[in-house]
């Protein structure tokens, strides 16, 4: 009798991790992506002030005050450009409120800057998901991108991430619009549209991802007839919205989208560095010397994509959203063209253009097909390469930080100033410097010289040292200066010799306290860190008129008055922070020569 025959299922070979293996890789990513936000949330008030971020919040701290919109430290320059001119209202008007709520907080704009990586990581992986990205797509996109924002953790305090953020949430709305069909569309658009009238609001260099998002859309329509309607009405509609929402947010300030596009534009014109998107000084070039790692992470993600998009070539899944997949794709090849063509430094402003590459790439990931071809090997070895790149930059700036963790506190720098300098006074200092302690002091933060674009100068050939003297002659006149050591800080700004020649014998100094050999050896074998050894040692000096200020002096004569000068050195049993290790008597009646 013959027996019957048996039939068994065909399995597929897995290349990959699956059941409780891959649950356990998933939750210890995720566990990961939480630590790298909390290391940020936690090191908030440990990274040193600079320029970028006193540019944001010197101006927003002028609008507070009701004074006129320019950054307070240019209070000497009152005809210099606005920053809302360039920028838009929006970054300053946010942190003006923030500052009338919260006061003056260094925590309060760099948590808000936090909020917005936060919630563009939230975003990213929900257009991923939109797009028919697995979770573990999502999951990738979210750490790929919060390890690159991480890496500039050292210098905080810019509203690149909160932009994005707003520029993904009409990208969202627009592509939920579209997918979804019908009144979903307008809405989509009209919500969609007024997100990106207030990224526009916010820095023009929202101006590319606009113009890639355009581009996108009509190719989209343009390739697949299902979705033509939707895409071409909800942009059109969306951008008509944006320019509408952009125009009603600079009309306080005498200014339209045309006036402000040409504003852009005309102030940027010999700008070689901080040129915007409607300029075209972008050379494509990719800038190896200072963007290696950010290359190789640029070219393992388009491999990565390439491969995604081949292993699901041919397969029924997710193809209801090929047509979302194909706009995110372009979407992110254009803006990233756009950048490149017409911006200078394009690579360095990341926060525009990996975010919509990687949202591009891992659309295309499917880690069901992926486990069952042996481009699933492949795929993994990439994404975790890309991984590994990004971890080992983080990893230095995790170190660097805690090892020089007590010598990173700017509270301290506060306590020193608020001992040192009476309330009311003027204060000098470097454009990387000191302007959260000196104002919550109660002093004043300047800068000596007018930083503008190139040719936009307000008083151009004036005398810095005229400046100074006016200065002099009306406050109590300091300067507050790094003490640089070369080996440690060999990045810090000369002292301009207009304050050299007015210095009177030192005030006060802060020393922070002693690396130990270990650390410091450490240190060194890291790589190029801004800011890694720590804040630098800091003193203050009275500054002296080097002319003859008139009756101005003679009150001042009148009415000097004796302090001690102290050298104070941070020792931890201090219950105050600082010990005095010496004292002699200097006379602080400034204006005396």
């Amino acid at each position: 009798m013959k027996r019957p025959s048996q039939t068994f299922p065909i399995r597929e070979k897995v290349h990959g991790p699956t059941g409780r293996a891959s649950r356990s890789l998933f939750i210890a990513g995720l566990s990961g992506l939480v630590l790298l936000l909390l290391f940020d949330f936690i090191t908030i008030g440990r990274q040193a002030s600079w320029q970028d971020e006193i540019f944001f919040v010197s101006t927003g701290w002028s609008l507070a005050q009701s004074k006129p919109p320019i950054m307070s430290v240019m209070e000497q320059y009152p005809q210099t450009d606005s920053p809302i001119q360039f920028y838009g209202p929006v970054s300053f008007e946010v942190d003006a409120q923030l500052i009338r709520v919260l006061g003056l907080s260094l925590v309060a704009w760099r948590f808000l800057c936090l909020v917005g990586v936060i919630l563009t990581l939230l975003l990213s992986s929900s257009l991923v998901k939109l797009a028919g990205g697995d979770r573990w797509a999502q999951l990738i996109t979210a750490l790929i991108i919060g390890l690159a924002q991480s890496v500039n953790n050292n210098l905080p305090g810019r509203f690149d991430a909160v932009a994005t953020a707003l520029f993904l949430s009409g990208l969202l709305l627009l592509l939920r619009g579209a997918d979804v069909g019908g009144r979903a569309t307008l809405w989509g658009a009209i919500l969609g549209g007024a997100f990106i009238g207030v990224a526009l609001g916010s820095t023009p260099r929202s101006l590319t991802l606009s113009l890639a998002a355009a581009i996108s859309a009509l190719l989209t329509a343009v390739g697949f007839r299902k979705v033509r309607k939707q895409f071409l009405f909800g942009t059109a509609a969306m951008f008509v919205i944006a320019v509408s929402v952009q125009t009603l947010l600079l009309l306080p300030w005498g200014m339209n989208s045309l006036s402000w596009y040409a504003y852009v534009r005309q102030a940027t014109k010999g700008d070689t560095i901080n040129a915007t998107s409607v300029v075209g000084l972008g050379t494509l070039d990719f800038e190896l010397h200072w963007h290696k790692a950010t290359f190789l992470v640029l070219l393992l993600l388009m491999l990565t994509g390439l491969l995604g998009a081949l292993a699901q070539r041919g397969r029924d899944t997710n193809r209801e959203k090929i047509a979302l997949k194909f706009f995110l794709t372009v979407f992110a090849a254009v803006n990233l063209f756009l950048m490149l063509l017409l911006l200078a430094q394009a690579l360095g402003q990341s926060p525009y253009w990996l975010t919509p590459v990687v949202i591009g790439v891992m659309c295309w990931f499917d880690w069901k097909i992926l486990k069952a071809k042996a481009l699933g090997s492949i795929v993994a070895g990439l994404v975790g390469t890309c991984l590994a790149v990004l971890v080992i930059q983080n990893a230095e700036n995790i170190v660097s930080v805690f090892l020089t963790w007590n010598r990173r506190n700017n509270a301290d720098l506060t306590r020193f100033v608020k001992r040192t300098v009476e309330p009311g006074a003027v204060v000098y200092g470097p454009v990387s410097g000191y302007f959260y302690p000196v104002e919550l002091a109660g002093a004043k933060y300047l800068y000596l010289s007018e930083q503008a674009r190139a040719g936009r100068l307000s008083e151009p050939g004036v005398s810095i040292a005229d400046k100074l003297e006016e200065e002099v002659c009306a406050h109590s006149t300091y300067t507050m200066w790094p003490e640089t050591n070369p080996l440690h800080h060999s990045e810090g700004e000369p002292m301009p010799q207009a304050l050299r020649e007015r210095l009177l014998p030192r005030l006060a100094e802060l020393s922070q306290p002693h690396l130990s050999t270990w650390k410091e050896e450490l240190l060194d074998h890291l790589a190029p860190i801004a800011g890694k050894y720590g804040f630098p040692d800091v003193a203050i000096y009275p500054l002296k008129s080097l002319g003859h200020c008139g009756k101005v002096e003679t009150l001042r004569e009148e009415h000097r008055w004796d302090l001690p000068r102290l050298y104070l050195h941070r020792t931890a049993p201090s219950r105050s922070g600082y010990v005095t290790m010496g004292l002699s008597t200097t006379m602080r009646g400034v204006g005396a020569s």
